[in-house]
C-alpha cells in the first residue's frame, strides 16, 4: 500500500502545476462506506503552533482523494 500512496502523490506532482504560493499540504484520513480514504489539500499558510492552518483549502488537486484503503489486521 505504501507504494500506491507514493505513486498517487507522484502523479499529482507530475500531472499538475502546483501554484507557487502553496507552501504546505494537509493529508487527511477518513472512513467512508467503501473503506478508508486519504485526501490532500494545499495551503498558502503554515503555522506549527496553530493547527487551523490545515483548514485553509487554497489548492485541491484533481486527484484529491486516494480511495478505498482497506484495513488489514496483522
Amino acid at each position: 500500500m505504501e507504494n500506491s500512496i507514493i505513486n498517487w502523490i507522484q502523479r499529482i506532482s507530475e500531472q499538475e502545476v502546483i501554484p507557487s504560493n502553496i507552501i504546505a499540504f494537509n493529508l487527511g484520513l477518513f472512513k467512508s462506506e467503501e473503506g478508508y480514504c486519504i485526501y490532500m489539500i494545499g495551503s498558502q499558510q503554515y503555522d506549527e503552533t496553530d493547527d487551523d492552518w490545515a483548514c485553509d483549502d487554497d489548492y485541491e488537486p484533481k486527484e484529491k482523494y486516494f480511495k478505498n484503503i482497506r484495513y488489514i489486521s496483522k
